[in-house]
């Protein structure tokens, strides 16, 4: 195509002189015009005489001089036209060759039956672009029979076009109209969309003409009820805002200037299927596919015209030139480093240099010389950190995840009791997780997906305040508990057991009594090892007495639980201080709105205690808020209690709340009975000043779904959903049915981006109507739906991506989508 371009820009030449060249001309002339006026006033002016005065030869020269002047004028911008024209021969000349029909065969068109099949091809394609004389006078030329049947339909297609591009939509309401049996047919929604637009049309009017659109849409807008359903409601929707205006309103889209480009496509297609015709003329199609190939057509001649290649490629089946797969057919599951010659891990992943070479990250940590790295395949020196994983093009497929539906209210393992949160009916119900018995839950594939993400929002921010990770045994000795004395105080609430050898053990709701005896046993600590922060997420169990509302009150829960150790009371307080914050971080970045309040330290113990909540009627505490300043605290503790003193000067405001997150300061509550002691600089040992930092990652999922979803769907932050996009192909036998190919381009596009990798789902049960899937992915809660539907198989595709948070709709080409979920998901990371 790099030929074709070349004589583009030469033809854009000439037409740019061209225009230049009027308009040159028209300011010539005018100028020559208005002054010969002025000597012809000056002229008349003069005293009339039989022989012409000095001044009046002078006024005539000057005429006739400013004459030839802008004759010379004219004559030299036509000159530069001519050059500029040739160009353009030279160019063709220059780009392509003359002997084109040596790229096939045989002689295409060596019959006079083929000749007269040409000139009916482009006979038709003037018809078809409405231009009816031109058509004609090559018909006569070429000595075809063009009857009134082949011009007439093109004619009446063209002036609805043109009103189309005027926006005048009556002409086209009066062909569907006629044509509505036809249409039904075919199953097309044109008539709904003119009349959608007309609609558009009188809402743009103003707050005015709101009646007068209400009466359009009693009587032409009803009829589509059935199919178009969700679509009216919009429309109507659309009417509350009409007082502050639409361009500001979650109707906006309703605006978008596309739609009449939308139209133009769709009337066209549909007046097309129903005359028996393609979209595009033949003589397009050919065209563009002549121009697509042509170039490589035109390189195979010119191998296999070389000396040193003549005679190969005869016998062989094959071209002489490589031809580009294209992106889609290519495979790359394995990366294999070949600096260090090993295959890549999720550990050892690829990475890209600067320069743009691969290679492991092992090789790279290898390689690596302080700030400094010598890409070895080039003399490019690079800072390490500027390396970027290389993520693989990963879509999952919808057909491949296991989620047993059920109905939550009829599973034998629920009671209809224990049913008391929307979050435990649409989880089950759409199967991300599943109860095996009172209190206890399988967590399956997606929701699995949420608390992968929630945990790795978390690891990140501890990580940046020094927390170091672990993992403590979830059976631990009934004589730790014993020691401090909750063993007795929590026992209704613990599972207990004992092994063969009569020992006490329980499972651990919590692991207080376990880190700080292995802190006690770990020998001397020093006072510069301080602060110490330990955490681990790992399951915990409780006994609860009623669980219900799913993972909100379990059994069975999984649980990040950090302990940190000072050396005093007054570093006790910075290092809660910096977990507080990083709690607060978390919590931004999970994207669900939250309070903290003050809690009461309960069976914990200790001196400092701060709870965190998701405000949701489903919640158990009752948090007492200040409507002034937003500082609240637990109903347990009560405004009289607490230490702030900005509260209990107000009147509390009363909410409930999901308990997600707890901050304590426990002193030496569990060091001193388990002799967990520190060395200080003066060689003394004393007892570990001790906090506790809990979050309920299960909990955060329940917790997240009962706050964000309706009662029919799930919502997610865009942080955690379980996939990030959902891709609906077309059904498979639909007239759109092509646009899988684009489809599944549009996914490997995706899923190559920072943010996006391996948060690509397709929904391949392309045996289901799009819009059934449309609605299931709603349910589910994926924050961008992307449909592949009919406008996915025009000449220009387009997109239709639906914001399930918001219910907006956007219409978009293949690179708009890919840059607009880019932009969404890079905002989410940052």
């Amino acid at each position: 195509m790099d030929a074709c371009t070349g004589v583009e820009k030469e033809v854009e030449k000439v037409l740019n002189k061209f225009g230049g060249i009027n308009e040159h001309a028209d300011r010539t002339l005018n100028e020559l015009c208005s002054h010969i006026e002025s000597l012809k006033k000056s002229m008349e002016e003069a005293p009339s005489q039989h022989e012409l005065s000095a001044g009046q030869i002078l006024i005539v020269k000057q005429a006739a001089s400013k004459v030839k002047d802008t004759v010379q004028r004219l004559a030299s911008d036509h000159r530069d036209l001519h050059s500029t024209v040739s160009k353009v021969g030279k160019a063709i000349d220059r780009n392509f060759v003359s002997d084109f029909a040596s790229t096939s065969r045989e002689e295409v068109f060596a019959g006079q039956d083929k000749v007269d099949l040409l000139n009916r091809v482009i006979c038709q394609h003037f018809f078809r672009q409405g231009m009816i004389d031109i058509a004609e006078e090559l018909g006569k030329e070429a000595g075809l029979q063009t009857s009134i049947s082949n011009k007439e339909p093109f004619q009446e297609l063209n002036k609805i076009l043109d009103c189309l591009k005027q926006r005048n939509l009556q002409p086209a309401l009066e062909w569907a109209t006629s044509h509505r049996e036809r249409l039904a047919a075919q199953n097309s929604s044109l008539e709904f969309k003119l009349h959608r637009l007309q609609f558009i049309n009188l809402v743009e009017k103003g707050v005015n003409h709101q009646s007068e659109a209400v009466n359009y849409a009693r009587t032409h807008l009803s009829q589509f009820v059935t199919r178009h359903e969700k679509e009216i409601q919009s429309l109507m929707g659309a009417l509350l805002f009409l007082p502050q205006g639409l361009p500001g309103s979650p109707y906006s889209h309703l605006l978008d200037p596309y739609v009449w480009i939308e139209i133009h496509e769709v009337f066209m297609k549909d007046a097309c299927a129903l005359l028996g015709l393609s979209v595009d003329s033949p003589l397009s199609v050919c065209i563009n596919a002549g121009c697509t190939a042509l170039p490589a057509l035109l390189n195979i001649k010119q191998v296999m015209q070389q000396r040193q290649v003549t005679g190969i490629w005869s016998g062989k089946d094959e071209l002489p030139i490589e031809i580009d797969l294209g992106k889609e057919h290519r495979y790359h599951s394995v990366f294999a480093c070949p600096i260090l010659r090993q295959q890549s891990t999720q550990n050892n992943p690829p990475m890209r240099l600067v320069c743009g070479h691969v290679i492991s990250r092992d090789a790279l940590n290898k390689l690596s010389s302080g700030s400094k790295l010598k890409c070895p395949y080039c003399p490019v020196e690079q800072n390490p950190t500027d390396a970027r994983q290389v993520h693989r093009e990963i879509v999952t497929k919808v057909s491949s995840i296991f989620r047993p539906t059920y109905s939550a209210s009829k599973e034998s393992n629920v009671t209809s009791k224990e049913i008391a949160s929307k979050s435990q009916q649409l989880l089950v119900e759409l199967g991300f997780i599943r109860a095996q018995s009172p209190g206890t839950f399988c967590i399956l594939p997606l929701a699995q997906r949420i608390l992968y993400k929630i945990e790795n929002i978390i690891d990140a921010e501890l990580r940046k305040i020094g927390c170091q990770k672990l993992h403590l045994a979830s059976l631990a000795p009934s004589s730790l508990w014993n020691k401090t004395g909750r063993l007795k105080s929590m026992d209704e609430e613990l599972f207990k057991l004992k092994d063969r050898h009569d020992q006490n053990y329980i499972l651990s709701p919590t692991h207080e009594e376990v880190i700080t005896h292995l802190l006690g046993t770990a020998g001397h600590i020093s006072h510069k090892q301080l602060p110490l922060m330990l955490y681990q997420i790992s399951t915990k169990f409780r006994d609860e007495m009623k669980p219900r509302s799913g993972l909100l009150r379990a059994r069975e829960f999984l649980m990040k639980d950090l302990y940190t150790f000072d050396a005093s009371l007054e570093d006790a307080e910075k290092t809660y201080q910096l977990v507080r914050d990083a709690y607060e971080k978390i919590f931004n970045d999970l994207q669900v709105p939250f309070v903290k309040v003050e809690g009461d330290s309960g069976l914990m113990g200790g001196s400092r205690s701060e709870e965190f909540h998701f405000l949701s009627d489903a919640g158990e505490d009752e948090l007492l808020m200040c409507p002034g300043c937003g500082k609240g605290v637990n109903s347990e503790v009560g405004f009289a209690e607490s230490k702030c003193p900005a509260l209990g000067k107000c009147e509390p405001v009363a909410k409930k709340g999901i308990e997600v997150g707890h901050c304590f300061i426990l002193g030496t509550r569990y060091s001193e009975p388990l002799k967990a002691h520190y060395v200080n600089k003066d060689g003394k040992t004393l007892p570990f000043v001790m906090g506790c930092h809990g979050l309920g990652i299960s909990r955060i999922l329940a917790a997240a779904a009962e706050c964000l979803s309706t009662q029919e769907e799930l919502r997610w932050p865009l942080s955690i959903a379980p996939f990030k996009v959902c891709i609906i192909p077309p059904k498979d036998g639909s007239k759109e049915a092509d646009a899988a190919v684009l489809a599944e381009k549009l996914g490997n596009s995706l899923s190559c981006l920072q943010g996006v990798a391996d948060e690509v789902l397709v929904d391949d049960r392309t045996s289901l109507t799009i819009g059934r899937r449309c609605k299931e992915a709603s349910r589910y809660g994926y924050p961008f739906v992307i449909v592949a539907g009919r406008t996915a198989a025009c000449v220009n595709p387009t997109f239709e991506v639906f914001l399930t948070a918001s219910g907006e709709k956007k219409v978009l080409s293949f690179e708009q989508t890919v840059d607009f979920v880019k932009d969404q998901c890079s905002n989410s990371l940052k």
